[in-house]
């Protein structure tokens, strides 16, 4: 294989059509616990043409890169993020371990990015594997957005009976401070009391 860090280099945003093709050639041959360095590798300015071959790659090949993907959502914004996203939803059932413990985390904004990017468009079976993460993440008040859409998905899902839901969304509406989070819950409390 050509110097690696020539290859990684050939995955800059502005690389001619044929280099790029052939340092994607080059980059698959690497062994599967190797993909590490196309996560997120050198600068913002090579991260889309990574993700894009990582997708390219596949799972099963990147399970041993998982938690560096899932990582790469912690800001939507980043170059590539998107892509990333779209992969992890097809990766389903084992990605569930490690959302656990992103749940786990402080880190409620990457945990938005999840519930977003991932979690609204799994199964059902899937999200209700993760059941008790998200009731706990809907209870929480620090970062108002993360639990709104926490809540959302344990209504879409239908994760608690509606009074439980109703119970939590009245203490959120004594709680908040911010008019769309509190228009959001009064849609939200119409929709289960229905």
């Amino acid at each position: 294989m050509d110097d690696l860090n020539q290859l990684l280099s050939y995955l800059r945003w502005d690389t001619s059509p044929d280099q790029l093709q052939f340092a994607k050639e080059q980059l698959k041959q690497l062994q599967d616990k190797e993909l590490k360095l196309l996560v997120q590798p050198i600068d913002k300015m090579h991260w889309d043409n990574a993700a894009e071959l990582l997708i390219e790659i596949g799972y099963p090949r990147v399970k041993y890169i998982l938690s560096g993907l899932l990582e790469w959502i912690m800001d939507m914004n980043w170059p590539g993020a998107s892509k990333i996203s779209e992969l992890l939803i097809s990766i389903k059932e084992p990605l569930i371990p490690l959302v656990k413990e992103a749940f786990k985390t402080n880190d409620t904004i990457w945990q938005y990015w999840i519930i977003e990017c991932i979690l609204k468009n799994w199964s059902e079976d899937l999200v209700k594997q993760i059941d008790e993460e998200l009731i706990l993440l809907a209870s929480g008040f620090d970062y108002e957005e993360t639990h709104l859409s926490a809540l959302k998905l344990l209504v879409q899902f239908e994760i608690l009976d509606p009074e439980e839901i109703l119970k939590l969304i009245d203490i959120k509406l004594q709680d908040t401070r911010n008019n769309d989070i509190f228009a959001e819950l009064n849609e939200l409390k119409i929709i289960v009391a229905r």
